[in-house]
């Protein structure tokens, strides 16, 4: 499976990678986010952010990803919830971890041997809420 099953989105996440690198990365509060990407922040606070949630090293560790859970995916925090996702797509995608199977995207992040992401979101919802951050930066 080349590029993990990401091959006709790469230039997508490669924008993302790029965006995030200039600009998101420097973001402190949700409400930054909020004002320069208003579209895709209504796209995370409807669909994506009932999805997520925080969790420790210890509990992402022992997660069983076959076992359905109210919440899909699951990272470790830094700063609020929607720059935490962000960043942790970032490192999965630019770490060559980040995955799709059939349609749902894996986000895996590790730092230092120790999983800091696991779980996944639907391709669908996640392409749409990065392609709003692109449309909206290229605006």
């Amino acid at each position: 499976m080349k590029y993990n099953g990401l091959k006709a989105d790469m230039s997508t996440f490669a924008k993302l990678i790029y965006i995030y690198e200039t600009q998101i990365k420097y973001f402190n509060k949700e409400s930054e986010f909020e004002y320069q990407y208003k579209k895709a922040h209504i796209t995370y606070k409807n669909l994506i952010k009932k999805k997520i949630r925080y969790a420790t090293r210890e509990c992402i560790k022992s997660l069983e990803p076959e076992i359905e859970v109210p919440h899909k995916l699951y990272f470790t925090k830094r700063t609020v919830l929607v720059l935490d996702l962000l960043r942790h797509l970032r490192n999965s995608f630019s770490h060559g971890l980040l995955t799709m199977e059939s349609n749902k995207i894996i986000v895996c992040d590790k730092y230092r041997n120790f999983q800091t992401s696991k779980g996944y979101l639907e391709y669908k919802l996640l392409k749409e809420f990065i392609v709003e951050i692109v449309k909206e930066y290229e605006g």
